[in-house]
């Protein structure tokens, strides 16, 4: 727990640990993990911590120390070693299933001309481990079709224990990703991001393949919950009614069995705010996801163990999340025409530029947004044209559609102002002038 917040005693105290406990691994690998980044990291110190660890638990598939181990070839050999001795003895299929990390830490070890021998003897393991498994589920199926793969199974192979599974287990995780798998391999996304006939073609397929899903997969709490909902801003069909019935359940589901993040906030704001749906209400998630993201800030910034390199790139990523997030609720309280709503959040809006380049077309917009709610509509279009000018890619075409909301915003309020189109073509290729 001291780890970030005091991590020099954090460290001594798992050296004390290790000395007390020289056969417990668990301090090795916490200060193998802790000295691989950070202002303290030490390359060397973390490997040899990685040594011990896996000098006492030479065959450990834990993932951490397995993510460790992916930046020490030095270990690998060995650990692969010991990882097949206990396999090849091993009987209980949950732990089998541990086949999947040896096999890629193997193929890891060998260059490409040897993959044929090590697909060789994937094909071996997996003729003795199928049939140990007396009660073999939809998981077991899985872990086993993922095997054959990697063995290099002729296709009418893993076709024919794809159907298998589909037909035992019609409704499980498993069978949802065959199904997804084969349709998405049956149907190719336009490559030309501007063919908007072959994206709306596609997308309707799309949404109709993934009402299908949510039918047949009401156990996949991911898909059923989440992914149709994450999805649902592509949908230029979904209602209102449809629209917010998803966000709903999404948001239910994530309270419920998930873990709220501000970024689950932020995202139904984000929707709301697209379809202009409830503005009032984008403005209150949008609040939350200030709150919970003021404090986890604070807790990044007291971090004690960051490189100098390191806290410019948090620094640098608080900045840009702090102005889309604050963009989002100038919209949200111009929307719900809530003024007052923004007080919070004016003096930073109004403070100076930020030092990066790539955020200061953001930062424009923020305060043309700002002097909108305000009624100060001229220096809401001098930050307009400052925003457009120091945009430094211009808006491209995604899916089949083209948008500009930059320009729309500018655009509108030039529209209100009196101005004429021939008046803004002008204005625009002022502010798209360098």
């Amino acid at each position: 727990m001291l780890f970030e917040i005091d991590t020099p005693e954090s460290f001594r105290l798992l050296e004390v640990a290790k000395a007390k406990a020289p056969q417990f691994p668990w301090p090795s690998l916490a200060l193998a993990k802790n000295y691989s980044s950070g202002e303290r990291s030490d390359k060397q110190k973390s490997s040899d911590n990685l040594a011990v660890f896996f000098a006492l638990c030479p065959d450990s598939t834990d993932g951490s120390a397995q993510w460790l181990l992916g930046k020490d070839t030095r270990l690998q050999p060995g650990v692969a070693a010991a990882l097949r001795t206990r396999l090849s003895q091993e009987t209980d299929p949950e732990r089998l299933k541990e086949y999947g990390t040896l096999w890629s830490l193997e193929f890891r070890l060998h260059p490409p001309q040897e993959h044929d021998v090590l697909r060789r003897q994937i094909a071996e393991d997996l003729k003795r481990i199928e049939t140990l498994n007396p009660r073999p589920d939809s998981e077991w199926q899985s872990f086993l079709i993922s095997g054959y793969k990697q063995a290099g199974a002729s296709s009418e192979t893993v076709t024919a224990m794809e159907d298998r599974l589909l037909h035992e287990y019609p409704h499980s995780n498993g069978a949802f990703d065959i199904v997804a798998g084969r349709w998405h391999k049956a149907n190719k996304a336009p490559e030309d991001q501007k063919d908007v006939v072959a994206w709306a073609k596609y997308r309707a397929a799309h949404t109709a393949a993934r009402k299908g899903w949510i039918r047949d997969f009401p156990n996949d709490p991911q898909f059923a919950h989440g992914e149709w909902f994450l999805d649902s801003d592509k949908d230029d069909s979904l209602s209102e009614k449809d629209g917010i019935a998803a966000m709903d359940e999404f948001l239910n589901h994530t309270t419920v069995f998930g873990s709220p993040g501000s970024w689950i906030q932020f995202y139904a704001a984000d929707f709301l705010l697209k379809h202009k749906w409830q503005p009032s209400r984008a403005l209150d998630l949008l609040e939350k996801t200030k709150t919970i993201d003021d404090r986890v800030h604070a807790q990044q910034r007291a971090n004690d163990d960051l490189s100098a390199e390191e806290r410019e790139d948090l620094n640098e990523r608080q900045v840009a999340w702090d102005l889309r997030l604050d963009g989002q609720i100038l919209k949200a309280a111009q929307l719900a025409e809530q003024p007052d709503a923004v007080m919070a959040i004016k003096r930073f809006v109004e403070g100076p530029p930020p030092a990066q380049e790539k955020l200061r077309s953001d930062y424009w917009r923020n305060r043309a947004r700002l002097a909108v709610i305000e009624s100060r509509k001229q220096d809401a279009l001098a930050y307009y044209q400052l925003s457009l000018r120091t945009r430094l890619e211009p808006p491209q075409y995604s899916h089949g559609k083209f948008s500009d909301d930059l320009t729309d915003e500018a655009q509108t309020l030039w529209k209100q102002t009196g101005g004429t189109p021939a008046a803004w073509a002008t204005w625009n290729n002022l502010a798209a002038s360098k």
